[in-house]
């Protein structure tokens, strides 16, 4: 009896552990997404803001987004924040813009990743600024002789 009083204890744990641990950018029953969209800024360097519709299925309120890149996939994990219950509106919709990190990255396709659904954009160019210039030169030249004034003589 208390064998299985200790499974059933263990198999609700696991159960519970799993809505709350998803992998990055793999579904949760906590957020539903209906929507991805990309906007790339005309802006050096560049800036992306991926946009997320969708509702709470399980939650009160929607936690801070966490963006992962690997390779060339951006993996965006959303939960929920609050139990849901009495004091929360079902199906609660949501709009979020999370911002990519993108700075320092080559030219190229990169895959986004968000609760299930994906969405692509391309870079034209390396998101990279050039190299500051090197400093001046510490030698620098003597500084030009005086102007002569009315009655003074000629320098030498």
């Amino acid at each position: 009896m208390r064998a299985a009083a200790i499974l059933m204890l263990a198999a609700v744990l696991i159960a519970c552990q799993g809505v709350s641990s998803s992998p990055a950018g793999s579904p949760s029953a906590e957020v539903v997404v209906d929507k991805l969209e990309i906007a790339v800024a005309q802006s050096f360097p560049v800036q992306v803001r991926l946009l997320v519709e969708g509702y709470l299925a399980e939650a009160c309120g929607l936690a801070e987004p966490v963006v992962e890149l690997r390779g060339d996939t951006f993996f965006v994990e959303l939960h929920g924040s609050g139990a849901a219950g009495t004091d929360c509106e079902k199906r609660q919709r949501f709009s979020r813009r999370i911002p990519l990190p993108v700075h320092g990255l080559k030219k190229g396709v990169y895959k986004v990743v968000a609760e299930g659904r994906e969405t692509s954009f391309t870079l034209s160019q390396d998101n990279v600024l050039a190299a500051p210039p090197p400093p001046a030169s510490t030698h620098a030249a003597p500084p030009p002789p005086p102007a002569p004034t009315a009655g003074s003589p000629p320098p030498p």
